[in-house]
């Protein structure tokens, strides 16, 4: 017996266009990024009271990791602001954009004041994020290795 996924809808979502559903086995060079904006919305649109969203990654399909705050002095002007893993993997038409970002959060947490992008080196897809005991970052990725980020204030 062979048993396979079929593509449903879910979130309140139409029916899936041309049997795409997301990361489905069924997927081969993925979809227009405009068409993905329109079938899959930023939030789960059951919920008609939900507050509008003050980050949309410019508009692209790239999947969000965990997130940090990131804590200690030794992150100097970044300390407190929130480190998002991003999983973009460049297909269907859309751009590659494995990175972190560094969300500044507005003082009442409704908004963003700014986005850096954390200079790293290198790109991978960066799953999980957490802050460790020493104030250093510990990052997880896809490939099953973790790294320590840490950084030296700014003077």
């Amino acid at each position: 017996m062979l048993v396979g996924i079929l593509p449903r809808s879910t979130a309140g979502r139409g029916a899936c266009p041309d049997k795409y559903c997301g990361y489905e086995p069924n997927q081969t060079e993925g979809m227009d990024p405009a068409i993905r904006a329109a079938y899959t919305p930023m939030s789960d649109t059951r919920f008609k009271d939900l507050m509008p969203a003050t980050w949309n990654n410019n508009g692209y399909s790239q999947g969000t990791g965990s997130a940090a705050f990131l804590k200690g002095d030794n992150w100097g002007i970044y300390e407190g602001r929130l480190a998002v893993g991003i999983m973009g993997i460049g297909f269907g038409g859309t751009p590659a954009g494995q990175r972190i970002d560094m969300l500044s959060i507005t003082p009442d947490g409704l908004g963003i004041n700014n986005l850096t992008r954390m200079p790293l080196g290198f790109s991978k897809r960066f799953r999980g994020l957490a802050m460790g005991p020493d104030n250093a970052l510990y990052v997880a990725v896809d490939e099953g290795e973790i790294y320590r980020v840490t950084a030296e204030p700014i003077k």
